[in-house]
Protein backbone atom coordinates (compact mmCIF):
# COMPACT_ATOMS: atom_id res chain seq x y z
CA UNK A 1 0.00 0.00 0.00
CA UNK A 2 1.20 3.52 -0.78
CA UNK A 3 2.37 5.05 2.52
CA UNK A 4 1.03 8.55 1.91
CA UNK A 5 -2.14 10.61 1.93
CA UNK A 6 -5.02 10.08 4.37
CA UNK A 7 -4.08 6.43 5.01
CA UNK A 8 -0.60 7.36 6.21
CA UNK A 9 -1.95 10.20 8.35
CA UNK A 10 -4.43 7.93 10.11
CA UNK A 11 -1.78 5.25 10.60
CA UNK A 12 0.75 7.74 11.98
CA UNK A 13 -1.80 9.29 14.35
CA UNK A 14 -2.74 5.84 15.68
CA UNK A 15 0.86 4.75 16.21
CA UNK A 16 1.89 8.01 17.90
CA UNK A 17 -1.09 7.83 20.27
CA UNK A 18 -0.30 4.19 21.03
CA UNK A 19 3.35 5.03 21.74
CA UNK A 20 2.30 7.82 24.09
CA UNK A 21 -0.35 5.80 25.92
CA UNK A 22 1.77 2.66 26.35
CA UNK A 23 5.12 4.45 26.74
CA UNK A 24 6.57 2.20 24.04
CA UNK A 25 10.27 1.42 24.32
CA UNK A 26 10.69 0.41 20.68
CA UNK A 27 8.94 0.20 17.32
CA UNK A 28 10.03 -2.13 14.52
CA UNK A 29 8.90 -1.41 10.97
CA UNK A 30 9.37 -4.70 9.16
CA UNK A 31 8.76 -5.65 5.56
CA UNK A 32 8.52 -3.26 2.64
CA UNK A 33 7.47 0.26 3.63
CA UNK A 34 7.57 2.25 0.41
CA UNK A 35 5.81 1.73 -2.90
CA UNK A 36 7.24 3.47 -5.92
CA UNK A 37 5.23 3.87 -9.08
CA UNK A 38 1.86 4.52 -7.38
CA UNK A 39 -0.53 6.06 -9.91
CA UNK A 40 -3.31 7.14 -7.53
CA UNK A 41 -4.07 10.81 -8.27
CA UNK A 42 -5.20 11.71 -4.75
CA UNK A 43 -2.22 10.62 -2.65
CA UNK A 44 -0.38 13.92 -2.58
CA UNK A 45 2.43 12.95 -4.93
CA UNK A 46 3.02 13.14 -8.69
CA UNK A 47 1.41 10.21 -10.46
CA UNK A 48 3.92 7.38 -10.72
CA UNK A 49 6.42 9.01 -8.34
CA UNK A 50 5.48 8.20 -4.76
CA UNK A 51 8.70 7.35 -2.95
CA UNK A 52 9.83 10.86 -1.97
CA UNK A 53 6.60 11.78 -0.19
CA UNK A 54 6.56 8.41 1.61
CA UNK A 55 10.07 9.02 2.94
CA UNK A 56 9.03 12.43 4.25
CA UNK A 57 5.92 10.87 5.81
CA UNK A 58 8.06 8.32 7.66
CA UNK A 59 10.52 10.98 8.83
CA UNK A 60 7.61 12.96 10.27
CA UNK A 61 6.33 9.83 12.03
CA UNK A 62 9.71 9.22 13.66
CA UNK A 63 9.92 12.80 14.96
CA UNK A 64 6.45 12.51 16.47
CA UNK A 65 7.21 9.10 18.03
CA UNK A 66 10.34 10.42 19.74
CA UNK A 67 8.37 13.32 21.15
CA UNK A 68 5.49 11.09 22.28
CA UNK A 69 7.73 8.49 23.96
CA UNK A 70 11.21 9.90 24.73
CA UNK A 71 13.95 7.28 24.46
CA UNK A 72 12.01 5.09 22.03
CA UNK A 73 14.20 2.97 19.71
CA UNK A 74 13.20 2.94 16.05
CA UNK A 75 14.08 -0.33 14.29
CA UNK A 76 13.67 -0.04 10.53
CA UNK A 77 13.77 -3.76 9.88
CA UNK A 78 14.83 -4.64 6.37
CA UNK A 79 17.37 -2.43 4.64
CA UNK A 80 16.04 -3.11 1.17
CA UNK A 81 15.05 0.53 0.74
CA UNK A 82 16.55 4.03 1.15
CA UNK A 83 18.56 4.13 4.35
CA UNK A 84 16.98 7.04 6.21
CA UNK A 85 19.92 6.92 8.55
CA UNK A 86 18.78 10.12 10.22
CA UNK A 87 15.52 8.51 11.27
CA UNK A 88 16.18 5.10 12.75
CA UNK A 89 18.37 3.84 15.58
CA UNK A 90 18.89 0.23 14.56
CA UNK A 91 18.22 -1.97 11.58
CA UNK A 92 18.21 -5.62 10.53
CA UNK A 93 19.96 -7.23 7.60
CA UNK A 94 18.26 -10.67 7.43
CA UNK A 95 20.05 -13.59 5.83
CA UNK A 96 17.69 -15.31 3.44
CA UNK A 97 20.14 -18.10 2.64
CA UNK A 98 18.65 -20.01 5.58
CA UNK A 99 15.36 -18.35 6.35
CA UNK A 100 12.90 -20.04 4.04
CA UNK A 101 13.47 -23.75 4.70
CA UNK A 102 11.73 -24.48 8.02
CA UNK A 103 11.67 -28.21 7.32
CA UNK A 104 15.35 -28.28 8.33
CA UNK A 105 14.65 -26.93 11.81
CA UNK A 106 14.25 -30.41 13.30
CA UNK A 107 17.98 -31.02 12.72
CA UNK A 108 20.14 -29.61 15.56
CA UNK A 109 22.99 -28.97 13.11
CA UNK A 110 20.79 -26.52 11.26
CA UNK A 111 20.75 -24.19 14.27
CA UNK A 112 24.56 -24.18 14.48
CA UNK A 113 24.80 -23.53 10.76
CA UNK A 114 22.32 -20.68 10.99
CA UNK A 115 24.40 -19.04 13.72
CA UNK A 116 27.59 -19.51 11.66
CA UNK A 117 26.02 -17.78 8.67
CA UNK A 118 24.89 -14.90 10.86
CA UNK A 119 28.35 -14.42 12.37
CA UNK A 120 29.89 -14.33 8.90
CA UNK A 121 27.62 -11.42 7.97
CA UNK A 122 28.08 -9.64 11.31
CA UNK A 123 31.88 -9.94 10.98
CA UNK A 124 31.70 -7.97 7.73
CA UNK A 125 29.73 -5.27 9.49
CA UNK A 126 32.42 -4.73 12.10
CA UNK A 127 34.23 -2.78 9.38
CA UNK A 128 31.27 -0.62 8.35
CA UNK A 129 28.74 -0.30 11.17
CA UNK A 130 29.00 1.18 14.68
CA UNK A 131 27.90 -1.37 17.30
CA UNK A 132 24.25 -1.38 18.33
CA UNK A 133 23.05 0.26 15.13
CA UNK A 134 22.03 -3.29 14.15
CA UNK A 135 19.45 -5.68 15.55
CA UNK A 136 19.83 -9.37 14.84
CA UNK A 137 17.67 -12.26 15.88
CA UNK A 138 18.38 -15.39 17.84
CA UNK A 139 15.84 -18.12 18.63
CA UNK A 140 14.14 -18.59 21.97
CA UNK A 141 13.27 -22.20 21.08
CA UNK A 142 15.05 -24.75 18.92
CA UNK A 143 12.64 -27.02 17.08
CA UNK A 144 14.46 -30.29 17.56
CA UNK A 145 13.80 -33.12 19.98
CA UNK A 146 15.34 -33.46 22.39
CA UNK A 147 16.03 -29.74 22.68
CA UNK A 148 19.73 -29.00 22.11
CA UNK A 149 20.52 -26.33 24.71
CA UNK A 150 24.09 -26.07 23.48
CA UNK A 151 22.79 -25.17 20.01
CA UNK A 152 20.54 -22.51 21.52
CA UNK A 153 23.34 -20.96 23.59
CA UNK A 154 25.75 -21.14 20.64
CA UNK A 155 23.19 -19.15 18.65
CA UNK A 156 22.50 -16.66 21.46
CA UNK A 157 26.20 -15.94 22.00
CA UNK A 158 26.74 -15.57 18.25
CA UNK A 159 24.43 -12.56 18.37
CA UNK A 160 24.70 -11.20 21.92
CA UNK A 161 28.51 -11.21 21.93
CA UNK A 162 28.97 -9.61 18.51
CA UNK A 163 28.06 -6.04 17.59
CA UNK A 164 24.30 -5.85 17.78
CA UNK A 165 21.16 -5.65 19.81
CA UNK A 166 19.84 -9.11 20.61
CA UNK A 167 16.38 -9.58 19.12
CA UNK A 168 14.51 -12.70 20.21
CA UNK A 169 12.47 -14.58 17.60
CA UNK A 170 10.62 -17.86 17.64
CA UNK A 171 7.95 -19.80 19.43
CA UNK A 172 8.16 -18.34 22.92
CA UNK A 173 5.14 -20.22 24.23
CA UNK A 174 6.80 -23.52 23.27
CA UNK A 175 10.09 -22.70 25.00
CA UNK A 176 11.17 -24.99 27.80
CA UNK A 177 12.06 -23.48 31.21
CA UNK A 178 15.71 -24.13 30.41
CA UNK A 179 15.44 -22.30 27.10
CA UNK A 180 13.72 -19.34 28.75
CA UNK A 181 16.47 -19.15 31.37
CA UNK A 182 19.20 -19.16 28.69
CA UNK A 183 17.42 -16.52 26.65
CA UNK A 184 17.01 -14.25 29.67
CA UNK A 185 20.65 -14.80 30.61
CA UNK A 186 22.00 -13.55 27.28
CA UNK A 187 19.53 -10.69 26.90
CA UNK A 188 20.71 -9.52 30.34
CA UNK A 189 24.39 -10.02 29.50
CA UNK A 190 24.08 -8.13 26.20
CA UNK A 191 22.42 -5.24 28.01
CA UNK A 192 24.72 -5.09 31.03
CA UNK A 193 27.94 -5.22 28.96
CA UNK A 194 27.14 -2.56 26.37
CA UNK A 195 29.93 -0.35 27.76
CA UNK A 196 32.42 -2.88 26.35
CA UNK A 197 30.44 -4.43 23.50
CA UNK A 198 30.22 -0.95 21.98
CA UNK A 199 33.90 -1.33 21.05
CA UNK A 200 34.30 -4.09 18.46
CA UNK A 201 37.41 -5.30 16.62
CA UNK A 202 37.64 -8.29 14.24
CA UNK A 203 40.48 -10.71 14.94
CA UNK A 204 42.52 -10.51 11.77
CA UNK A 205 44.56 -13.65 12.44
CA UNK A 206 41.40 -15.80 12.53
CA UNK A 207 39.83 -14.22 9.47
CA UNK A 208 36.21 -14.11 8.42
CA UNK A 209 33.94 -16.89 9.75
CA UNK A 210 33.69 -19.73 7.30
CA UNK A 211 30.90 -19.73 4.74
CA UNK A 212 28.43 -22.19 6.23
CA UNK A 213 26.13 -21.67 3.26
CA UNK A 214 28.78 -23.32 1.09
CA UNK A 215 28.67 -27.10 1.53
CA UNK A 216 32.36 -27.51 0.64
CA UNK A 217 33.68 -24.76 2.93
CA UNK A 218 35.94 -25.93 5.76
CA UNK A 219 34.96 -24.78 9.29
CA UNK A 220 37.54 -22.91 11.36
CA UNK A 221 37.56 -20.98 14.61
CA UNK A 222 36.47 -17.36 14.36
CA UNK A 223 36.11 -14.59 16.87
CA UNK A 224 35.81 -10.94 17.78
CA UNK A 225 37.32 -8.59 20.36
CA UNK A 226 35.59 -5.97 22.48
CA UNK A 227 38.44 -3.84 23.83
CA UNK A 228 38.54 -0.35 25.28
CA UNK A 229 40.76 1.50 27.71
CA UNK A 230 40.19 0.31 31.27
CA UNK A 231 36.65 1.02 32.41
CA UNK A 232 35.22 -0.13 35.73
CA UNK A 233 38.22 -2.41 36.12
CA UNK A 234 37.77 -4.13 32.77
CA UNK A 235 39.21 -3.87 29.27
CA UNK A 236 36.51 -5.98 27.62
CA UNK A 237 36.15 -9.43 26.09
CA UNK A 238 37.68 -11.97 23.74
CA UNK A 239 34.94 -14.04 22.07
CA UNK A 240 35.56 -17.25 20.09
CA UNK A 241 33.44 -19.85 18.28
CA UNK A 242 34.37 -23.25 16.91
CA UNK A 243 31.85 -24.23 14.21
CA UNK A 244 33.64 -27.44 13.32
CA UNK A 245 32.89 -31.07 14.27
CA UNK A 246 36.33 -31.50 15.89
CA UNK A 247 38.08 -29.85 18.88
CA UNK A 248 40.23 -26.82 18.06
CA UNK A 249 43.14 -25.09 19.81
CA UNK A 250 43.66 -21.68 18.23
CA UNK A 251 46.43 -19.35 19.33
CA UNK A 252 45.22 -15.76 19.47
CA UNK A 253 47.65 -12.86 19.68
CA UNK A 254 46.29 -9.47 20.74
CA UNK A 255 48.10 -6.16 20.28
CA UNK A 256 45.96 -3.59 22.12
CA UNK A 257 47.80 -0.69 20.52
CA UNK A 258 46.34 -1.70 17.16
CA UNK A 259 42.99 -0.60 18.58
CA UNK A 260 44.27 2.51 20.39
CA UNK A 261 43.94 0.73 23.72
CA UNK A 262 46.48 1.22 26.48
CA UNK A 263 46.88 -1.97 28.50
CA UNK A 264 49.29 -2.84 31.30
CA UNK A 265 49.62 -6.60 30.79
CA UNK A 266 51.57 -6.94 34.07
CA UNK A 267 48.27 -6.24 35.80
CA UNK A 268 46.07 -8.13 33.35
CA UNK A 269 43.88 -11.08 34.28
CA UNK A 270 41.91 -13.26 31.86
CA UNK A 271 38.77 -14.89 33.27
CA UNK A 272 36.69 -17.57 31.56
CA UNK A 273 33.05 -16.49 31.48
CA UNK A 274 31.63 -20.03 31.68
CA UNK A 275 33.10 -20.88 35.08
CA UNK A 276 34.90 -17.77 36.36
CA UNK A 277 38.29 -19.52 36.31
CA UNK A 278 41.51 -17.74 35.30
CA UNK A 279 42.93 -18.35 31.83
CA UNK A 280 46.68 -18.65 31.31
CA UNK A 281 48.30 -16.33 28.76
CA UNK A 282 51.71 -15.18 27.61
CA UNK A 283 52.84 -11.58 27.61
CA UNK A 284 54.40 -10.27 24.42
CA UNK A 285 56.26 -7.07 23.66
CA UNK A 286 53.09 -5.50 22.28
CA UNK A 287 50.34 -7.29 24.19
CA UNK A 288 49.59 -10.92 24.93
CA UNK A 289 48.77 -14.28 23.37
CA UNK A 290 46.42 -16.95 24.59
CA UNK A 291 45.72 -20.55 23.60
CA UNK A 292 42.10 -21.64 23.66
CA UNK A 293 40.64 -25.13 23.83
CA UNK A 294 37.29 -25.30 22.11
CA UNK A 295 35.10 -28.36 21.95
CA UNK A 296 33.24 -29.11 18.70
CA UNK A 297 30.52 -26.54 17.97
CA UNK A 298 31.24 -24.49 21.04
CA UNK A 299 31.92 -20.95 22.18
CA UNK A 300 34.25 -19.29 24.65
CA UNK A 301 34.12 -15.77 26.07
CA UNK A 302 37.08 -14.51 28.08
CA UNK A 303 36.89 -11.38 30.22
CA UNK A 304 39.95 -9.08 30.23
CA UNK A 305 40.20 -7.25 33.53
CA UNK A 306 42.66 -5.54 35.81
CA UNK A 307 44.10 -8.03 38.27
CA UNK A 308 42.63 -7.77 41.77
Amino acid sequence: MCYSGDYAKRFNDWLVNTARDLKLASVKVDGGLYVDGCIAPNHGHPVGHSEAVQIETFKDLVKRLRKASPGIVIDRGWEAEPGLTETYDTTWFGDWAVAFKPEREADPLWWYRNADIYRRTLWSMTFTRPPFTISWEAPCHVLCKPVDLNALEYHLTSIAAYICNLEIHGRLLESTPEEIALTKKWVKWNWENRDWLAFTQPIASLGQPYDAANDVAVPHVDGVLHLRNAHKGRYGYLCLWNPGPNPAKPEVTVRPGDYFVTMDTSKLALIRLKDGKPVAFNRTSEGFSVSANLAPRSWEIVELKIKD
